[in-house]
C-alpha cells in the first residue's frame, strides 16, 4: 500500500541521515559508556539491594533516552528540512515513520546500557533474566512513544534541550514507575503472571500515547 511506502520511506530517511555523521549514536554511546562506569565504579564497594539495581536501571535509560530521543524532530528545524519533508510526505506517515525509528534506536540504546550495566556488575543475581529483558523493552517502546510527540511539540521552540525533559518527564513518569516494579519483580524472581500485569500495563499505556499522538500530530504538521 502507498501509506507503508511513504513510511518506509521516512524511516529510511532516518537511518541514511544518521548512518551519515552517527552523531546521535556516538553521543549515546558515549553517554552510556561513561555513566555506567561511573555508577558502577561509585557502588563496586557495596552491595546493591534488589530496589537500588532497578532504580538505577531506569535512571540509566531516562538519561540516554533524554539525549538520543528529543532530536527526531528537532533536526528538522536545524537543518532547514521541515518543509520539504511536509512537501513529499502527509502527516500520518512522517509520524509513523519518525516514531519507527525512535523506538528502533531507543530499544538499541537501552539494550546496550543495560547489557554494559550488566557487565560491570555482573556479581549481580537477576532471577528472572527474561522478563527482567523484557521489561526494558515495553519500557523503551513507551518512552520512545512519548519522545516522539514531545520532540514534535518542541521542534519550533527557543529553548529546546531545556524544554524537552521538562515536558517529557510527567509523560515518561508512570512508564517509568511500571518499568521499576517490574524490573523489582523479574530480579527477586516473580511469578511471570505478576510481571506480566506491570509489562501489560505499560504497554496498554504506550498505545493510548501513541494515539492520542497520532490524533494531534495533524495539528502540529499543519502548524
Amino acid at each position: 500500500m502507498d501509506i507503508f511506502r511513504r513510511i518506509y520511506g521516512v524511516l529510511y530517511k532516518e537511518f541514511l541521515t544518521e548512518f551519515k555523521n552517527f552523531s546521535s549514536a556516538a553521543s549515546v554511546f558515549l553517554f552510556v559508556l561513561t555513566s555506567v562506569i561511573i555508577v558502577s565504579y561509585s557502588v563496586s564497594s557495596n552491595k546493591l539491594s534488589d530496589e537500588i539495581f532497578a532504580g538505577i536501571t531506569w535512571i540509566l535509560i531516562f538519561f540516554t533516552s533524554m539525549i538520543g530521543q528529543s532530536r527526531v524532530f528537532v533536526t528538522e528545524e536545524e537543518r532547514g528540512t521541515w518543509m520539504f519533508l511536509k512537501i513529499n510526505s502527509d502527516s500520518t506517515s512522517i509520524y509513523f515513520g519518525k516514531l519507527i525509528y525512535n523506538i528502533i534506536f531507543g530499544i538499541a540504546a537501552n539494550l546496550l546500557t543495560v547489557a554494559l550495566l550488566l557487565l560491570f556488575n555482573s556479581t549481580f543475581i537477576i532471577a528472572e533474566m527474561g522478563m527482567y529483558w523484557l521489561s526494558v523493552l515495553t519500557g523503551s517502546i513507551g518512552i520512545s512513544a512519548a519522545s516522539t510527540i514531545i520532540s514534535a511539540l518542541i521542534a519550533k521552540a527557543s529553548s529546546k534541550g531545556a524544554l524537552f525533559p521538562v515536558l517529557a518527564f510527567p509523560l515518561i513518569l508512570p512508564i517509568i514507575l511500571l518499568s521499576i516494579d517490574a524490573t523489582i519483580l523479574s530480579i527477586v524472581g516473580a511469578s511471570p503472571e505478576r510481571i506480566n500485569s506491570d509489562l501489560g500495563v505499560t504497554l496498554a499505556y504506550a498505545g493510548a500515547v501513541i494515539t492520542a499522538s497520532y490524533l494531534l500530530f495533524d495539528f502540529i504538521f499543519k502548524d
